[in-house]
């Protein structure tokens, strides 16, 4: 049997070498066929060239900010799962802009806060996993970057903010965010709306 299939790439993918998990299960979703031996199928491996000229409008963005980090990098928007339940996650999708060439790979910081004004959950790594860091940015490169944010188990139930930045890992110092004059404006970005339950 000949299966032809199309994976759209999305905008604004890092580029590099990919796999594809192939995975076989019941019409319905209840029954996973599971190779024998290995857990996974992957194909691969593929590549996946930068993309030269994506348009904003193509990456599909929700939420749409201009948030400037020192001159360095914006901040275009995110996309974030409406809420979770305590024990679970929250899968962010952030959205940036390179301003210039980075000589300095940069951590992406993740963290949400609760009402109680606690940080109930962290994500901190390079963009895209440490795919795509920023000393490979090229200027005006726009780079989608994914994260799964791991909340509490015994996180109270409320309405919570995603602190979002980057910093510099030897240092910890952050990139701060900037106006249009330079006049520093904080140290991070409040992302708000989000419901935890239990």
């Amino acid at each position: 049997v000949q299966d032809v299939r199309e994976l759209p790439i999305l905008a604004g993918t890092p580029p590099g070498s990919y796999t594809i998990d192939l995975v076989v299960y019941g019409m319905h979703g209840e029954e996973w066929l599971l190779p024998s031996g290995d857990p996974e199928v992957l194909l691969g491996p593929v590549d996946i060239p930068l993309d030269s000229a994506p348009s904003i409008d193509d990456l599909d963005i929700e939420h749409t900010l201009s948030h400037n980090l020192a001159g360095k990098v914006e901040l275009l928007g995110y996309n974030v799962d409406n809420g979770g339940r305590a024990g679970a996650g929250i899968h962010l999708t952030s959205f940036w802009q390179a301003l210039q060439s980075m000589d300095t790979s940069y951590t992406v910081f993740t963290q949400l806060i609760g009402p109680d004004g606690k940080v109930w959950g962290q994500k901190d790594n390079p963009p895209a996993a440490g795919f795509h860091p920023t000393d490979s940015w090229t200027p005006g490169e726009l780079v989608r970057d994914q994260y799964d944010i791991p909340i509490g188990a015994d996180a109270p139930p409320g309405n919570y903010q995603i602190h979002l930045g980057m910093y510099l890992p030897e240092t910890g110092e952050r990139l701060l965010l900037v106006d249009d004059q330079g006049n520093a404006l904080g140290d991070h970005v409040a992302l708000s709306g989000l419901d935890v339950t239990r």
